[in-house]
């Protein structure tokens, strides 16, 4: 239930210590004796459904079998768009086309406005150029103006657009800041499992 509710929260896996953190906090009677012992010596029998893996210098951790699955699923697609996979050709002017959203702006040439719209650019122009990208930020740096200058290109758009998000909440996320509809990747990979994706257009991104 823990890494249930975490998942939810976007976490795939949780350190061990963490776990025991929330589970003290459940109120439960009797107390769930949630220790590190006792994750050793029950460690065997938490499988199929929880895994056992491993963080940095070899902090244990637990992850949820269906997310281990998925991940896999996930690796084994980015990898052939990797190495096999051709440079797409989409010739769009974004800093133009930052330009013209942020007319009101003054970004004189040197200036942090400028500095940042450039750096904008050169995102946008090699999330719309390769086959497998990621893009990461601390909040409030633009990833989600960034997407949706992205999202609506009509070079990009006009091809459909497949939005995928690994919980609920951030499908709802998604959804809201592009306009465009989402789905979670349970969703997409379970199609059938979850009838309400038959109510969403085919999109590919």
């Amino acid at each position: 239930a823990i890494l249930e509710s975490a998942a939810d929260d976007g976490h795939t896996l949780l350190p061990r210590d963490e776990i025991i953190s929330r589970l003290k906090t459940i109120n439960l009677s009797p107390t769930l004796p949630a220790t590190e012992d006792q994750f050793e010596i029950h460690r065997d029998r938490l499988g199929p459904v929880v895994l056992a893996c491993k963080l940095a210098k070899d902090q244990p951790a637990y992850q949820l079998d269906r997310l281990a699955i998925t991940r896999d699923m996930i690796e084994s697609s980015v990898q052939k768009r990797v190495t096999k996979g051709k440079r797409l050709e989409v010739n769009i002017d974004w800093r133009q086309e930052i330009d013209r959203e942020f007319k009101d702006t003054p970004a004189v040439p040197g200036s942090l406005e400028d500095r940042g719209r450039l750096e904008k650019a050169a995102a946008l122009k090699e999330l719309a150029a390769s086959r497998f990208s990621v893009l990461i930020g601390a909040a409030g740096t633009g990833k989600t103006t960034l997407l949706k200058f992205l999202c609506r290109a009509a070079a990009i758009n006009d091809r459909k657009i497949l939005l995928l998000a690994p919980t609920g909440k951030a499908r709802v996320r998604l959804q809201q800041a592009t306009g465009l509809e989402a789905r979670t990747l349970a969703q997409f990979l379970r199609p059938l499992r979850y009838s309400s994706t038959n109510r969403f257009s085919s999109r590919a991104m």
